[in-house]
């Protein structure tokens, strides 16, 4: 005889959470629409392959579609637009199709963001300096240059 609590799950699970991840919604975000904790999401993963898939490889998918768009906004893009006109004069309709070519140009922000992330080494915001003192000589003395409270120019060592 089996022992313990049924299962919530059902076969159905694995379409809707392909779904939902499609959408990029978090795991977290996932168990709260099938009404459980997020180890429980985790445990149906590990026992239900089928549904292990679907958590991952939508969530890549989405991805890749999400770093695809940055990709082509940082380097700007054209595309074609159709516009359709009707009108009638005397009783006689008129379709009038036109495309024009637009060009969406490249976005600073997007460009610095796939930078920021892509290469880091080159372009990360936080730059790391080393200080060596002589190895013989007495330790490097570190003074903070800046105004006191009372906007008075200061010049105090780093020691307070």
């Amino acid at each position: 005889m089996a022992r313990g609590r049924k299962t919530l799950y059902r076969d159905t699970y694995p379409t809707i959470a392909a779904a939902l991840r499609r959408r990029g919604y978090t795991l977290d975000e996932v168990a709260r629409v099938f009404g459980v904790y997020p180890q429980t999401i985790r445990k149906w993963a590990n026992q239900h392959p089928d549904f292990d898939v679907a958590l991952k490889e939508t969530k890549d998918e989405a991805d890749a579609q999400v770093e695809d768009s940055l990709l082509k906004r940082a380097l700007g893009y054209d595309y074609t637009e159709t516009e359709v006109y009707k009108s009638s004069t005397g009783g006689k309709k008129t379709v009038r199709v036109v495309e024009k070519k637009k060009h969406i140009p490249p976005n600073v922000t997007a460009m610095i963001f796939w930078l920021k992330n892509r290469r880091p080494d080159l372009w990360r915001d936080i730059l790391r300096h080393e200080l060596e003192g002589a190895k013989d000589g007495p330790p490097i003395e570190i003074k903070i240059l800046g105004k006191d409270k009372l906007g008075k120019e200061d010049a105090g060592s780093g020691s307070d």
